[in-house]
């Protein structure tokens, strides 16, 4: 069976086979199917004019759509690998960019500058409370989507991750520990556990 770039294995581990490069021709097809979908789900969303949508499939050089497919990490680049996941882990404001400025003033240093020029915002505490409100995701709206083996009914997402469950021919991470310390020893628990994290 094989998920992507893993297989799982005869003994319950998965396997990892080198990716090859993506060629120009896969990232335009790519980019084409990324439109159509975005665009109908737009559509059917009320969020664009049906008319509207159909109209922008006929543009050309991609209608707006693009993908960049040049960043690649190799397989032994752990500094870039960890850039990466700092990247898609990063809050959704700098903390740095922010100060207080006097009683019933807050300052926000723009990242780069705005259309008008202004480089900081200067807000009300409750101003400043509205824009990040803005940010909180819906109830039960996930900001990460996992993909591949990670998402969440991919078979190999167990075998992948770190705290994975007991079905898979290892031992779970959590009962290799020392419990000397527990008041008492921990009852067996009935069916697989979903990993809480992936550390």
């Amino acid at each position: 069976m094989i998920d992507g770039v893993f297989e799982l294995a005869a003994d319950g581990e998965a396997q990892s086979h080198p990716a090859r490069a993506t060629t120009p021709a896969e990232v335009e097809a790519l980019t084409e199917q990324i439109r159509r979908r975005v665009l109908r789900w737009f559509s059917r969303s009320g969020l664009l004019d049906p008319v509207d949508a159909g109209g922008m499939l006929d543009w050309a050089n991609g209608g707006g759509f693009s993908l960049d497919a040049s960043v690649r990490i190799g397989a032994d680049d752990c500094a870039g690998l960890e850039r990466l996941l700092r990247y898609c882990a990063r809050p959704t404001f700098a903390l740095e960019r922010l100060q207080a400025a006097g009683p019933g003033r807050v300052i926000y240093r723009l990242p780069k500058p705005a259309m008008d020029g202004r480089t900081e915002l200067v807000l009300t505490p409750l101003e400043f409370l509205d824009r990040i409100a803005a940010l909180i995701p819906p109830p039960r709206r996930h900001r990460h989507r996992y993909h591949g083996v990670l998402a969440p009914n991919s078979p190999l997402r167990q075998a992948v991750t770190a705290y994975r469950g007991e079905g898979l021919g290892a031992e779970p991470i959590e009962s290799q520990t020392d419990r000397s310390h527990d008041p008492e020893p921990a009852q067996e628990e009935s069916g697989r556990r979903s990993p809480a994290r992936y550390v």
